[in-house]
């Protein structure tokens, strides 16, 4: 199945590098170019900028010392796959240099994904970087907590979070699903630190301040999951004794949480009336639908969703008068479920690879799990976790468009692959 020859890439330390990339993209984001250049915003060209010198670094190490072992792996077969319909969505679609802009921002994703499998290629080298992943959910949560603080609005708080690292509120839970989910599985089954516990109580205080309700959901659900997995009685009730505190803290000192909490609860078609700019995405996903029924074969072209939107809103039946008000008066919003947008930019295959992806990473984490060693089965079980809660979450926010995420991506082969070698080297 694997390729298990050892890759010599680099002379430094992979996992230095690997987590120095990681924080060096987030905390140098407001050194680039603003909101929207080209599309993307300061934390994508900060990625483009570290990814180009990272790849510009790796092939001078690899002609310096002549070495290279390329590690072949089946979930390489799905990325070309996809990459092959992205590139075909590009064909007659009616802005092309946007689509290349938008496909290109992938290959910089699939090596990151690819480098982060190369370099974890052992227990120890997990650990160090599930520790540097958690770290760095702790700082970010921690920044958040303060801007909330300060401003004590949702607006200033998000307005912060996307204007410097593309994180706005929505996207808070995508950053930290991941590092959240296995630091909980840790907590619950190995030694709680004084470390894991104020990151534990930094992620869940920032997601209640962004005031998210697809965050208050994607995070309710890691801790239930996590909860009914542990063994522990004893921290069961402990972590959703904590879990409780942090929300009814929320409600009593953020008016604002508390009134995006009551936007969920609709007992008449008056408020549905009322509150429906609430209920917005739901409109935005049934036109990414329509246009994924009308561009069946390669879609819209990659990246070119608002080109599209105002025919397809006209010719969308079904969309309330007020919701047509709210856009035409703010601005036409794009679909924010992932595989409806996927379906419309680059066609019906789109959509089907969203799922495929993701039932082939639950698949074969699953399939790692029962030959693991303890300390990763623990890991694991926080990745099982964060899969199902990634998952959901992508039908509220597009994260699968998000270089992090494919950072996660590749730590979820890499832990497969050291399973599997770990295995392979026993038995021989």
């Amino acid at each position: 199945m694997y390729n298990d020859n050892p890759i010599n890439m680099l002379t430094v330390k992979g996992t230095i590098t690997l987590w120095l990339f990681m924080y060096l993209v987030l905390f140098t984001a407001f050194l680039f170019p603003g909101q929207g250049e080209y599309g993307f915003y300061s934390v994508e060209w900060s990625f483009f900028f570290w990814a180009a010198i990272l790849i510009y670094g790796t092939l001078l190490v690899v002609l310096k010392k002549g070495i290279f072992s390329f590690r072949t792996d089946p979930v390489l077969i799905l990325i070309a796959v996809f990459f092959l319909m992205v590139l075909l969505s590009i064909v007659d679609a009616p802005n092309k240099f946007k689509g290349i802009l938008y496909s290109g921002q992938f290959i910089p994703y699939f090596f990151l994904m690819y480098f982060t499998i190369s370099i974890v290629n052992s227990e120890k080298k997990l650990i160090k970087v599930v520790d540097m992943m958690t770290f760095l959910a702790l700082i970010f949560c921690l920044t958040a907590i303060a801007v909330s603080i300060v401003t004590g609005r949702r607006e200033g708080l998000n307005d912060f979070l996307l204007n410097t690292f593309n994180i706005g509120v929505l996207k808070v839970i995508s950053f930290v699903t991941f590092p959240f989910s296995i630091l909980l599985s840790r907590i619950l089954n190995e030694k709680v630190t004084p470390f894991r516990l104020i990151t534990f109580l930094a992620v869940a205080i920032a997601v209640i301040f962004t005031g998210s309700r697809g965050n208050y959901l994607v995070w309710a659900l890691i801790i239930f999951l996590s909860v009914l997995k542990a063994d522990s009685f004893k921290k069961k009730i402990i972590i959703s004794s904590i879990a409780g505190v942090i929300i009814i803290i929320g409600f009593l000192t953020m008016d604002y949480v508390i009134q995006r909490i009551q936007l969920l609860v609709v007992t008449s078609s008056e408020e549905f009336n009322r509150d429906i700019i609430a209920f917005s995405r739901l409109f935005t996903a049934k036109v990414a639908l329509n246009l994924m029924i009308h561009h069946p074969f390669n879609g819209i072209g990659i990246g070119n969703l608002s080109y599209f939107m105002k025919d397809a809103i006209s010719q969308t039946p079904g969309i309330p008068r007020a919701i047509l008000q709210y856009w035409e008066q703010n601005q036409l919003y794009e679909t924010q479920t992932t595989p409806l947008k996927l379906g419309a930019e680059i066609g019906l295959g789109g959509f089907i690879f969203f799922f495929a992806f993701y039932y082939y990473l639950w698949n074969r984490i699953k399939k790692s799990y029962y030959i693991s060693p303890e300390r990763i089965r623990v890991i694991i079980d926080g990745i099982k976790i964060a899969i199902i809660a990634d998952f959901l979450h992508n039908f509220l926010d597009v994260s699968f468009y998000n270089y992090y995420s494919w950072f996660y991506y590749g730590i979820i082969i890499a832990v497969s692959r050291i399973v599997y070698e770990k295995k392979t080297n026993n038995s021989t």
